[in-house]
Protein backbone atom coordinates (compact mmCIF):
# COMPACT_ATOMS: atom_id res chain seq x y z
CA UNK A 1 0.00 0.00 0.00
CA UNK A 2 2.78 2.62 0.65
CA UNK A 3 4.50 2.25 -2.30
CA UNK A 4 1.11 2.91 -4.51
CA UNK A 5 0.65 5.81 -2.18
CA UNK A 6 4.81 6.73 -3.18
CA UNK A 7 3.43 6.20 -6.33
CA UNK A 8 0.72 8.69 -6.41
CA UNK A 9 2.76 10.87 -4.89
CA UNK A 10 5.93 10.79 -7.32
CA UNK A 11 3.17 11.65 -10.38
CA UNK A 12 1.91 14.20 -9.11
CA UNK A 13 4.65 15.64 -8.21
CA UNK A 14 6.05 15.45 -11.45
CA UNK A 15 2.53 16.85 -13.09
CA UNK A 16 3.20 19.92 -10.75
CA UNK A 17 6.65 20.33 -11.94
CA UNK A 18 6.34 20.24 -15.40
CA UNK A 19 3.17 22.46 -14.90
CA UNK A 20 5.45 25.16 -13.13
CA UNK A 21 8.99 24.72 -13.94
CA UNK A 22 9.92 23.83 -17.78
CA UNK A 23 12.23 21.22 -17.26
CA UNK A 24 10.56 19.10 -20.15
CA UNK A 25 13.30 20.13 -22.45
CA UNK A 26 16.03 18.65 -20.45
CA UNK A 27 14.14 15.44 -18.98
CA UNK A 28 13.67 14.65 -23.00
CA UNK A 29 17.24 14.75 -23.89
CA UNK A 30 18.16 12.08 -21.52
CA UNK A 31 15.11 10.50 -20.41
CA UNK A 32 13.07 10.31 -23.04
CA UNK A 33 11.51 6.21 -23.11
CA UNK A 34 10.66 6.92 -19.86
CA UNK A 35 9.37 10.61 -20.47
CA UNK A 36 7.12 9.82 -23.00
CA UNK A 37 5.07 7.82 -20.77
CA UNK A 38 5.02 10.23 -18.41
CA UNK A 39 4.04 12.98 -20.58
CA UNK A 40 1.20 10.52 -22.72
CA UNK A 41 -0.81 11.03 -19.60
CA UNK A 42 -1.11 14.99 -19.85
CA UNK A 43 -1.66 14.15 -23.42
CA UNK A 44 -4.41 11.68 -22.89
CA UNK A 45 -5.86 14.26 -19.70
CA UNK A 46 -5.60 17.31 -22.17
CA UNK A 47 -7.26 15.39 -25.35
CA UNK A 48 -10.27 14.26 -23.39
CA UNK A 49 -10.46 17.99 -22.00
CA UNK A 50 -10.51 19.46 -25.74
CA UNK A 51 -12.75 16.65 -27.00
CA UNK A 52 -15.59 17.14 -24.53
CA UNK A 53 -15.34 21.14 -25.26
CA UNK A 54 -15.10 20.65 -29.25
CA UNK A 55 -17.47 17.65 -29.93
CA UNK A 56 -18.39 18.71 -33.29
CA UNK A 57 -14.88 17.97 -35.36
CA UNK A 58 -11.74 18.91 -35.90
CA UNK A 59 -11.95 23.15 -34.85
CA UNK A 60 -12.28 25.65 -37.35
CA UNK A 61 -9.86 27.14 -39.13
CA UNK A 62 -7.54 29.98 -37.96
CA UNK A 63 -7.45 31.08 -41.54
CA UNK A 64 -6.79 29.49 -45.14
CA UNK A 65 -2.88 30.07 -46.03
CA UNK A 66 -2.57 32.44 -49.02
CA UNK A 67 1.10 31.81 -50.08
CA UNK A 68 4.22 29.98 -48.53
CA UNK A 69 7.95 30.98 -48.69
CA UNK A 70 10.83 28.98 -47.81
CA UNK A 71 13.56 31.12 -45.88
CA UNK A 72 16.14 27.60 -45.07
CA UNK A 73 16.00 24.27 -45.06
CA UNK A 74 13.37 22.86 -42.55
CA UNK A 75 11.98 26.69 -42.39
CA UNK A 76 8.94 28.74 -44.17
CA UNK A 77 7.22 31.97 -43.87
CA UNK A 78 3.03 31.58 -44.44
CA UNK A 79 0.97 34.05 -44.42
CA UNK A 80 -1.97 33.40 -42.08
CA UNK A 81 -2.50 34.16 -38.32
CA UNK A 82 -1.65 32.26 -35.88
CA UNK A 83 0.67 31.76 -32.32
CA UNK A 84 3.41 29.63 -31.20
CA UNK A 85 2.97 25.98 -30.57
CA UNK A 86 0.29 25.79 -33.48
CA UNK A 87 -0.07 23.18 -35.99
CA UNK A 88 -0.49 23.62 -39.29
CA UNK A 89 -1.73 20.87 -41.45
CA UNK A 90 -2.64 20.05 -45.13
CA UNK A 91 -5.81 19.50 -45.99
CA UNK A 92 -5.62 15.86 -45.49
CA UNK A 93 -4.84 16.21 -42.22
CA UNK A 94 -1.10 15.65 -42.75
CA UNK A 95 1.12 17.79 -40.60
CA UNK A 96 3.86 20.31 -41.95
CA UNK A 97 5.12 21.92 -39.17
CA UNK A 98 4.79 24.02 -36.26
CA UNK A 99 4.36 27.75 -35.63
CA UNK A 100 7.31 29.06 -34.28
CA UNK A 101 6.97 32.81 -34.42
CA UNK A 102 4.05 35.02 -35.53
CA UNK A 103 4.72 38.26 -37.14
CA UNK A 104 1.39 39.86 -37.29
CA UNK A 105 -0.52 38.04 -40.59
CA UNK A 106 2.68 35.83 -40.78
CA UNK A 107 4.27 32.76 -39.12
CA UNK A 108 7.59 31.13 -39.16
CA UNK A 109 7.07 27.67 -39.57
CA UNK A 110 9.81 24.66 -38.35
CA UNK A 111 8.86 21.95 -40.39
CA UNK A 112 10.64 18.17 -39.68
CA UNK A 113 13.55 19.39 -42.17
CA UNK A 114 14.51 21.52 -39.20
CA UNK A 115 17.28 21.12 -37.09
CA UNK A 116 15.33 22.48 -34.14
CA UNK A 117 12.51 20.20 -34.84
CA UNK A 118 11.50 18.04 -32.27
CA UNK A 119 8.27 15.84 -31.64
CA UNK A 120 7.01 12.85 -29.79
CA UNK A 121 5.19 10.20 -32.61
CA UNK A 122 3.36 6.89 -32.48
CA UNK A 123 4.81 5.03 -35.64
CA UNK A 124 2.52 2.17 -36.63
CA UNK A 125 1.71 -0.46 -39.74
CA UNK A 126 -2.14 -0.24 -38.85
CA UNK A 127 -2.02 -3.13 -36.46
CA UNK A 128 0.75 -2.13 -34.09
CA UNK A 129 1.44 1.01 -32.83
CA UNK A 130 5.19 1.79 -31.04
CA UNK A 131 5.92 5.18 -29.12
CA UNK A 132 9.08 7.33 -30.05
CA UNK A 133 10.65 10.58 -31.23
CA UNK A 134 11.19 12.46 -34.17
CA UNK A 135 14.34 13.97 -34.67
CA UNK A 136 14.83 16.96 -37.11
CA UNK A 137 16.88 17.42 -39.73
CA UNK A 138 17.73 16.01 -43.48
CA UNK A 139 16.57 13.32 -43.12
CA UNK A 140 14.12 13.32 -40.15
CA UNK A 141 15.57 10.74 -38.08
CA UNK A 142 13.31 8.72 -35.29
CA UNK A 143 14.39 6.72 -32.58
CA UNK A 144 12.17 4.23 -30.49
CA UNK A 145 13.06 2.33 -27.62
CA UNK A 146 11.95 -1.22 -29.24
CA UNK A 147 14.11 -3.29 -31.25
CA UNK A 148 11.89 -3.72 -34.76
CA UNK A 149 12.22 -3.39 -37.99
CA UNK A 150 9.75 0.26 -38.87
CA UNK A 151 10.77 0.16 -42.56
CA UNK A 152 7.19 1.37 -44.37
CA UNK A 153 5.24 2.34 -41.13
CA UNK A 154 3.30 5.51 -41.05
CA UNK A 155 4.73 8.26 -38.63
CA UNK A 156 2.31 9.97 -36.82
CA UNK A 157 2.48 13.10 -34.22
CA UNK A 158 1.94 11.39 -30.79
CA UNK A 159 -1.49 11.67 -28.26
CA UNK A 160 1.18 12.72 -25.64
CA UNK A 161 1.76 16.05 -28.23
CA UNK A 162 -0.08 19.44 -27.50
CA UNK A 163 -3.04 18.46 -30.16
CA UNK A 164 -1.66 15.39 -30.24
CA UNK A 165 -4.52 13.53 -28.86
CA UNK A 166 -7.10 15.66 -30.68
CA UNK A 167 -5.72 15.58 -33.86
CA UNK A 168 -5.33 11.76 -33.95
CA UNK A 169 -8.97 11.44 -32.81
CA UNK A 170 -9.73 12.10 -35.79
CA UNK A 171 -7.79 10.05 -37.39
CA UNK A 172 -5.29 12.72 -38.70
CA UNK A 173 -2.23 13.49 -37.96
CA UNK A 174 0.16 11.90 -40.19
CA UNK A 175 4.01 13.30 -40.07
CA UNK A 176 5.55 11.22 -42.46
CA UNK A 177 6.54 7.24 -43.54
CA UNK A 178 9.97 5.26 -42.54
CA UNK A 179 11.80 4.69 -45.93
CA UNK A 180 14.98 3.00 -44.35
CA UNK A 181 17.24 2.91 -41.58
CA UNK A 182 20.52 4.72 -40.70
CA UNK A 183 21.94 3.17 -37.45
CA UNK A 184 19.87 2.92 -34.66
CA UNK A 185 17.64 5.06 -36.50
CA UNK A 186 14.73 5.15 -38.46
CA UNK A 187 15.10 7.62 -41.76
CA UNK A 188 11.43 9.25 -42.23
CA UNK A 189 10.09 11.02 -45.23
CA UNK A 190 7.95 13.78 -44.41
CA UNK A 191 4.02 13.43 -46.41
CA UNK A 192 2.53 16.44 -46.07
CA UNK A 193 1.66 18.73 -49.22
CA UNK A 194 1.53 22.24 -49.48
CA UNK A 195 -2.17 22.87 -50.90
CA UNK A 196 -5.22 23.74 -48.90
CA UNK A 197 -2.72 24.49 -45.39
CA UNK A 198 -4.72 25.17 -42.21
CA UNK A 199 -3.21 26.47 -38.79
CA UNK A 200 -4.43 24.84 -35.90
CA UNK A 201 -4.90 26.93 -32.70
CA UNK A 202 -3.14 25.58 -29.87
Amino acid sequence: MRWWIGSLLLLISLVALEKFIPVREKVMERFWPVEKYFFSIRGWVDSVKTCATNSNGVRSESERILSVSKVSLGELVIKGKGKEGDLVIDSDGRLLGIVEKSFQRWVLVKTPLSENFKMFVSVTDGKKEVEGELIGGDPPLVRIPENMNLKGWGVFISRSEDLGGYIRGFGKGEVGKVIGRKGDFWIMKPTAGYRGLVIIEK
